[in-house]
């Protein structure tokens, strides 16, 4: 019997290790059951569209039609105007079979494509770059 100390309270308690790893163990399992369970009575109360998958010829897609929907007047202050989801949402639609996006979809999109450009950003002014000799990102 393996015995190891762990602190409860203010005094270290001698604690046996199986016990341990099964309250753990047992710890964790509940709270899977009850993330699932909480998931499966939040999935039939869900509003909205399901989740989409986006490649990249759809953002090839995409951002041209976005720029040219700023180029007509369609951006208003740092987003669009939600004629301008709607009609990308129609682009991608016609330009890539099979896909069945949405305005909010769209919308949704370029917040995503924002984020990902702010991150690239911030590791590009960070000094972080490619290591071509040695091929690996080095700071």
């Amino acid at each position: 019997m393996v015995l190891y100390m762990v602190k409860i309270g203010l005094s270290p308690v001698p604690v046996n290790y199986n016990v341990v790893t099964t309250f753990i163990s047992l710890k964790s399992c509940m709270k899977r059951k009850m993330a699932a369970a909480a998931s499966e009575s939040s999935s039939k109360k869900r509003k909205g569209t399901p989740n989409r998958r986006w490649t990249k010829d759809m953002d090839d897609v995409l951002i041209p039609c976005l720029a040219e929907q700023a180029k007509a007047g369609m951006k208003v202050d740092k987003s669009f105007k939600r004629v301008a989801f709607v009609e990308a949402a129609k682009v991608v639609n016609d330009k890539i079979t099979g896909s069945n996006m949405d305005a909010d979809n769209v919308e949704n999109r370029l917040c995503t494509l924002k984020i990902k450009y702010q991150e690239s950003r911030r590791l590009w002014h960070s000094r972080v770059g490619w290591n071509d000799m040695k091929e690996n990102v080095s700071a």
